[in-house]
């Protein structure tokens, strides 16, 4: 480089970043300032347990979007690090928290489904006997091993609506329904879920916080956490089970390694050339790789490739330096898959154009759902945010 020392080296500001293209340098501080943050829990966590062996060591929270300011940007969580750091991890109620900590975390993590109980949203158990009921085993279904109570306040509201305890200790009756399922669960089936080998189904979802970051250059593109957490719903109500692994495990080969049968991309822009050959493998010997918006256009660092080293995997050509957005409805061709012949309308990649692939619908007069024979396996670009089929979720 052209630094005379390291003083010179100063982080580059997001705007400035914007303004220079120099998007490379402003990810790897992000990412360096992931490895502190997690850094900070191991130092903490080696202190204590120095004093307190066995002392289960961690936070609650886990840096959720709602509590962010800078949402565009994140904090500085990275899930698998923080993962290796911590013994015990209570997530604030996202699904895809719960996702990464449960599949990142050693065995033996204390790990927290999400908190609920004293809240007002009917989503959060709101006074609810039906919801309270539901968190119960919504946490341990999802992977989770304790329950995350918040007591509310009564001097809240003078009627108790915040609160799961009155002012005597006693429940309200609205929780007594949660109490007795969590009795229920303790009484043997809930150390039985939690004790259970979580069973994938051969599908992996990639979790990629260098992609993560490079969604603050785009505004008309999905946000931050809106392609990844969009995937711990979409998989989960239609049906099929998954695993989140993470940039290093697909270097490292775990795609064939674990025998996954799918992969899925999402927004997965920054893919190192590791990954790419592990893909482009995993692809070649019988897998089905899907992705949804501009996978693989730059390293991991965030700098664009001449050329994706995905284009060939998906059928297909992208601009690598910068995407066209549009929203445009989804047509439909040949009634493919049973779908209506219109679809609501979504964001996608105007200037993805095809280079082999089949595409079987258009988002405005761009190539959409394009499908491609690789070697015995099959790539599926959508080239639409699945997100944006969440609004309001």
């Amino acid at each position: 480089t052209d630094y005379g020392d390291w003083g010179e080296v100063i982080p580059v500001p997001i705007e400035k970043a914007k303004e220079t293209g120099r998007i490379p340098i402003w990810i790897d501080h992000r990412r360096h300032m992931e490895t502190l943050w997690a850094g900070y829990f191991l130092n903490a966590r080696k202190a204590i347990e120095a004093e307190a062996p066995g002392a289960l060591v961690g936070y609650e929270g886990s840096d959720e979007p709602g509590h962010i300011r800078a949402a565009r940007i994140g904090g500085a969580e990275n899930y698998e690090l923080l993962a290796d750091a911590m013994t015990m991890n209570g997530t604030y109620y996202f699904p895809l928290q719960l996702d990464c900590v449960r599949d990142f975390s050693a065995p033996g993590t204390m790990i927290g489904g999400g908190w609920f109980g004293g809240y007002p949203a009917i989503w959060r158990s709101g006074r609810d006997d039906v919801h309270g009921r539901w968190w119960v085993w919504n946490t341990l279904l999802r992977g989770a091993n304790s329950w995350w109570v918040y007591k509310g306040s009564d001097a809240r509201q003078g009627d108790g609506h915040l609160a799961t305890v009155a002012p005597d200790f006693s429940p309200y009756a609205f929780f007594e329904g949660t109490l007795a399922e969590m009795r229920f669960a303790k009484r043997g089936v809930g150390k039985l879920l939690m004790r259970a080998r979580r069973q994938d189904g051969g599908g992996a979802v990639r979790y990629s916080p260098s992609s993560m970051l490079m969604t603050a250059f785009e505004d008309d593109l999905p946000h931050r956490w809106d392609s990844e957490a969009a995937a711990s719903f979409l998989f989960t109500e239609a049906g099929f089970q998954y695993r989140m692994i993470s940039p290093g495990q697909v270097a490292s080969g775990v795609l064939q390694r674990d025998a996954f049968r799918v992969l899925y991309l999402p927004y997965s822009q920054a893919l190192s050339q590791r990954e790419t050959e592990e893909i482009l493998a995993f692809a070649q010997a019988g897998g089905v790789v899907l992705a949804d918006l501009r996978p693989g256009v730059a390293d991991e660092h965030g700098k664009p490739y001449g050329r994706s080293p995905l284009d060939a995997l998906f059928g297909v050509k992208q601009t690598t330096a910068r995407a066209t957005p549009q929203r445009a409805a989804m047509r439909v061709t040949g009634g493919f898959a049973g779908l209506s012949e219109e679809l609501p309308v979504a964001r996608s990649d105007a200037s993805l154009a095809l280079a082999g692939g089949k595409a079987q619908a258009k988002v405005g007069e761009a190539p959409a759902v394009v499908m491609n024979r690789y070697g015995g396996g099959l790539g599926v670009l959508l080239n639409y945010a699945l997100s944006d089929y969440m609004t309001g979720n």
